[in-house]
């Protein structure tokens, strides 16, 4: 019996990036796919089924070979629950029950968490971050964000705002962000 694998899923705005990894990060097959925004974003999760099923079987895997997925999304998310809301880049301006639709569509279990802590927790398990105990990342793309990992924990913080310094006021004359409120670092870059 080979080892389970595990998947990893990064949702952006422009494109849906996709790899197959062993337990130990090695990356084994990789693919993308546009992230089509039409329609509030309706056709999003679908797409993301559809090409995890379809790759699964291009590679002649099956639900089975995997521990689970993981996927880093914008917009705000319950990890309890499984949902994202006021991902503005992707439409999605009600409540996604994305876990669900996910797990119903390729039989794997999922997990999902903001987009930058992912980043963040990706870093410093692959990257530049060496395993460290306490890691910082910051997020610089469509917007401005961070994860916080401290003593080996992913902070969320209230209302899973840690590390979300893109909503920091810093012009009191700037633009109006995607969220509705002014001033803040994410529209100043």
């Amino acid at each position: 019996m080979t080892d389970k694998k595990i998947m990893g899923i990064d949702l952006g705005g422009t494109t849906v990036k996709f790899a197959i990894l062993t337990k130990d990060g090695e990356i084994q097959q990789k693919w993308s796919i546009q992230t089509n925004i039409l329609d509030e974003g309706a056709h999003i999760v679908p797409d993301i089924v559809e090409s995890i099923n379809r790759h699964l079987h291009l590679y002649n895997m099956s639900a089975e070979d995997f521990l689970g997925i993981g996927m880093g999304t914008p917009g705000s998310v319950d990890r309890n629950k499984g949902t994202v809301v006021g991902a503005y880049n992707l439409n999605w301006k009600t409540t996604q029950p994305v876990k669900e639709q996910i797990e119903k569509g390729t039989g794997i279990t999922f997990t999902l968490d903001n987009d930058a802590n992912v980043a963040a927790l990706g870093e410093r398990w692959q990257g530049a971050g060496d395993n460290a105990s306490d890691v910082v990342f910051i997020t610089l793309g469509t917007g401005v964000g961070g994860g916080i990992v401290m003593e080996n924990e992913l902070l969320h913080g209230a209302a899973g705002c840690a590390g979300e310094i893109g909503h920091i006021t810093v012009d009191p004359n700037g633009f109006e962000c995607t969220c509705g409120k002014k001033r803040m670092l994410r529209n100043s870059c």
